[in-house]
Formats: structure tokens, sequence, C-alpha cells
């Protein structure tokens, strides 16, 4: 792949995290799975089993969204640089890696 097709292929799956983004929020998200680990420290919570089922499945679920984007976010922004490095330096080496 050259150096214009990784480009747009950065390009690309950029748009495709914004639009993630957009759609699950991670601020948002991180901030209702706080929210809910603070009603778990809240002393009569665990004796509604059913509630407390719910909300600990909710916050695994919410917290495996949420590494996952993580991860795919720091791909993507690390990528990013390498290719920006490589560019500048112009590194052939690492420009054909990539």
């Amino acid at each position: 792949m050259d150096t214009y097709e990784y480009s747009k292929l950065l390009t690309l799956l950029s748009i495709k995290r914004n639009n993630i983004e957009k759609i699950i929020n991670p601020d948002k998200l991180g901030q209702e799975i706080q929210d809910m680990r603070v009603k778990q420290q809240i002393p009569n919570f665990w004796n509604d089993a059913v509630n407390a089922a719910k909300t600990t499945k909710q916050i695994t679920k919410n917290q495996h969204i949420l590494t996952t984007y993580n991860n795919i976010n720091n791909a993507l922004l690390e990528s990013q640089e390498y290719f920006k490095m490589a560019k500048e330096q112009e590194d052939v080496d690492i420009l054909e890696m990539l």
C-alpha cells in the first residue's frame, strides 16, 4: 500500500471512529458507568438481587463497549502519529512497513 492509499485509509478510519463516537458517546458512557458504580455502594443496593444483577450486567456491557472504543481509538491515533512521523522524516522503510 502506498502513502496515498494509507493516508486515505487513515482518513476513512477516522471518519468511522467519529461516527462510532457520536453513537456511543464515550464520555457519557463513562459517566454512566461511574454513576452505576456509585449506586452499588449504597448499602441497600444489594438487597434487590434482580436490580443488582441488571445493574452489574449493564456496567460490564458498557465497560466492554468503552474499552473496545478506547483500544480502537488509541490504535488509530498511534497509526496516524507513526504515519505523520514517517512522512516528515521521509523514512521509506517505515512507510513501506505501514
